[in-house]
């Protein structure tokens, strides 16, 4: 994950490769593995490949996520922002739903902001607002100003 976050994203997925021989049959390896993956595609704006290994991690591994609830949020979070770029909000609602009912996540923000969008693109417009003006009340100004900006332009549709 440290090259992808260097946008060195073949050689994040290089290791990955060399990591999934390394791992064999280790299960709770390969969830990682897997997961970084999934990660590096949706870094890569490759969200369909992204879903794809998110479904398959989730069918493959749900005994490991629920007994790792790290893991599990993680899981969650990533795979509802690849559902929301590939334009399947109403599978992204419950995912996000369960994110903030969950205890305290780190990326509430963006949580609320994706959940927002999702909301106003399946025509709930007013739990997207709500969302929507959370998220501008967050600690990251920059998902603040996005927030802020999906809600003007989603004053001005109304």
């Amino acid at each position: 994950m440290c090259y992808a976050h260097m946008g060195k994203f073949h050689a994040a997925l290089a290791q990955i490769q060399a990591a999934k021989q390394f791992a064999g049959t280790e299960r709770d390896l390969m969830l990682q593995i897997d997961l970084a993956e999934a990660a590096t595609r949706g870094l890569t704006a490759e969200y369909q490949t992204a879903c794809d290994l998110y479904e398959r991690i989730g069918a493959r591994y749900s005994d490991l996520l629920s007994e790792d609830p790290e893991s599990a949020q993680e899981f969650d979070e990533r795979y509802g922002y690849a559902l929301v770029h590939v334009e399947r909000y109403e599978d992204a609602v419950p995912i996000f739903h369960r994110l903030l009912q969950s205890s305290p996540i780190e990326g509430e923000q963006r949580v609320r902001l994706y959940l927002g969008t999702a909301f106003a693109a399946s025509g709930h417009w007013r739990k997207a607002q709500i969302e929507l003006e959370l998220a501008t009340k967050g600690p990251d100004p920059t998902l603040a100003k996005d927030a802020l900006a999906r809600l003007s332009t989603f004053s001005r549709t109304q």
